[in-house]
C-alpha cells in the first residue's frame, strides 16, 4: 500500500490538516497542482511575497523576449529562464514513476520562448501568457506549469517544510535517494484535468472550467465546438492573428476565481481511497491461502478471485457509494483503479502472497508480477461511460500486455456499469469475447460490475 507522509513522520493526517499541510502519497503523484492564482490569496507567512517574485520572473522573461531577434544572447537567456529541471518531492501532478514532477527542458522551453514570443510580436505583453501555454502547446500541460512554479518558490517551500516539521517536532524525510520531502500547503492546490489530449474536454482548459468558459466566450462558440473544430495550432493561430481576443481571454482569465481543491468534499477521493481499501479489507476477508505459491499456472486465478471480490464488494457490499461524493456526483475513473490498487495490496498483503503490486499512472492498469519468476498478469478498469471502452479492450490492454510481456490470456478487463445507456457497448465487448472464444484466440477475461446506486427499499 502507498505510503502516506503522515505515516513517514510518524503523525495523524489531522495533525497535519491542523497545519494546513497536504499529506501527499510518497509513492505516487496525487493529480493535483499548484495553481499560480492562488499564490495571491495565501496568507501563509513564507509565502508573502510569492506571486511577486513568480511575477517578477516571467516579466524578466518578456523584456529579454520583446528586445530579442531570435537566437540571440537575450533568447538563450529567456531559454534558460525557462528551462527547469525535475520537480520537486511533493507527490504532485502527473509523473508515471515516481511523485517528481518532470520538469521543462531545453527543447521545451524554447518551444515556450517560440510561442510566447510571437504573442508578444502581436502586441499582447502579458506574463499571464506562460498560465496558458498548454492551451496553445502539445505535451505540455498545468502539470509543468505547477512543476515551474514549484521549483521558483523552492526557497519558500523549503522554508515552510522546515518550519512545519519543526512545530511537529519531527524531522524532515528524506527518499531513498536521500533527498528530502517538501510540504505542500493544500490552499495552494488546485485539481488538474485528468485528460492529455486536446480532444478532451479538460484539456485547452488548462486549470479549470472558468478557462473553458472564457474562450468558448471569446470565440463565440461552446467549448464541444471549438475542441473539434480547433486543434492546438488551430487556436494558437487564431488568437495570434487576433491580439484583440487573446487579451480579452487573458483578461478572463485572470479575473477566474482560482478556488482551492476542496479536501472536504474530496470529489477525487484523493485523501479516502487508501483507507477505505484498508477498511474494507479488514472488515470483508478473502481467503487466498490456496494460493501460497504464485506462478503462471494460476496467477490468472488469484488475480480473478481478486476482481470477483471486488465485483461482491461493490455489487452488495456498499462499496458503490464511495464511487460518488457527497454531491452524488461520480468521481473520476482513477479513484475506482486506486480503489481497486488498494484491495488488490490489502488482500495480497493478508494472504502473503509473493506477488509485488503496481499502479501504472498513464494507464490506469494494475500489473501483478511474481517477485522472482515470470509469472505476469494485468487488470484494467474503466467506467461504461469511458467514451474508449471498447477501444480499450481491443487495442489499449492487448498494447500494454505487450510492453509488459503479459500473454492476453493473463489479463482481465473490469468494467464499471455506471449508465443503462452504455449497456451496448458492454455487448459489443463480450459479443468480441465470444468470436474469439469460439475461434480459438485467447483474449482477456472480463469481469462487469454494476456500480449504479440502486433507489431505496422505500422508493421502490
Amino acid at each position: 500500500m502507498p505510503t502516506r507522509l503522515s505515516t513517514i513522520l510518524g503523525v495523524t493526517r489531522k495533525d497535519l490538516e491542523r497545519k494546513g499541510v497536504y499529506d501527499a502519497t510518497v509513492d505516487f503523484d496525487s493529480h493535483l497542482h499548484i495553481d499560480p492564482a492562488l499564490l495571491v490569496k495565501c496568507k501563509i507567512q513564507e509565502f508573502a511575497e510569492a506571486d511577486k517574485k513568480v511575477a517578477a520572473h516571467f516579466n524578466k522573461i518578456l523584456q529579454l523576449l520583446r528586445r530579442s531577434s531570435g537566437n540571440d544572447a537575450l533568447w538563450r537567456t529567456a531559454v534558460k529562464m525557462l528551462t527547469f529541471g525535475e520537480g520537486l518531492n511533493t507527490g504532485l501532478g502527473y509523473s508515471e514513476n515516481g511523485i517528481k514532477g518532470s520538469g521543462i527542458g531545453p527543447r521545451t522551453a524554447a518551444r515556450i520562448a517560440k510561442t510566447a514570443k510571437e504573442i508578444i510580436d502581436a502586441g499582447v505583453s502579458d506574463p499571464a501568457i506562460f498560465d496558458l501555454v498548454p492551451i496553445f502547446e502539445d505535451r505540455i500541460g498545468p502539470d509543468r506549469i505547477s512543476d515551474m512554479i514549484s521549483k521558483l518558490l523552492s526557497e519558500e517551500l523549503n522554508a515552510y517544510t522546515k518550519r512545519i516539521v519543526s512545530e511537529l517536532n519531527v524531522k524532515v524525510p528524506m527518499d531513498a535517494n536521500g533527498e528530502p520531502f517538501v510540504f505542500i500547503p493544500k490552499q495552494l492546490l488546485s485539481d488538474l484535468p485528468v485528460a492529455e489530449q486536446w480532444e478532451d474536454v479538460q484539456v485547452a482548459a488548462a486549470y479549470n472550467e472558468s478557462v473553458r468558459q472564457a474562450i468558448s466566450e471569446v470565440i463565440g462558440k461552446s467549448w464541444k465546438q471549438v475542441a473539434k473544430e480547433y486543434s492546438k495550432q488551430d487556436l494558437k493561430d487564431l488568437l495570434i492573428k487576433n491580439p484583440e481576443l487573446l487579451k480579452e481571454l487573458l483578461a478572463k482569465y485572470k479575473n477566474r476565481p482560482g478556488n482551492a481543491y476542496d479536501f472536504v468534499l474530496d470529489h477525487l477521493g484523493i485523501l479516502i481511497w487508501d483507507e477505505l481499501a484498508k477498511q474494507t479489507t479488514d472488515k470483508f476477508s478473502l481467503d487466498l491461502t490456496a494460493f501460497k505459491k504464485v506462478s503462471s499456472d494460476n496467477i490468472l486465478k488469484v488475480v480473478i478471485e481478486i476482481c470477483n471480490q471486488f465485483k461482491k464488494l461493490v455489487e452488495y457490499n456498499g462499496l458503490v457509494y464511495p464511487l460518488y461524493d457527497d454531491n452524488g456526483d461520480r468521481r473520476p475513473e482513477r479513484f475506482p483503479q486506486l480503489l481497486f490498487y488498494g484491495i488488490a495490496d490489502s488482500y495480497c498483503a493478508a494472504n502473503g502472497l509473493d506477488l509485488n503490486r503496481e499502479i501504472n499512472a498513464g494507464s490506469g492498469a494494475l500489473d501483478f508480477k511474481v517477485s522472482q519468476g515470470a509469472a505476469k498478469a494485468n487488470v484494467e478498469l474503466k467506467y461504461s461511460s469511458n467514451r474508449k471502452l471498447v477501444e480499450g479492450y481491443e487495442k489499449q490492454l492487448k498494447t500494454y500486455n505487450k510492453a509488459e510481456g503479459v500473454q492476453d490470456k493473463y489479463s482481465v478487463y473490469v468494467i464499471l456499469k455506471v449508465n443503462k445507456n452504455q449497456d451496448y457497448k458492454i455487448k459489443i465487448v463480450e459479443d468480441m469475447i465470444k468470436e474469439r472464444d469460439h475461434e480459438g484466440i485467447q483474449s482477456p477475461r472480463l469481469v462487469v460490475i454494476d456500480a449504479m446506486i440502486k433507489p431505496s427499499a422505500s422508493k421502490l
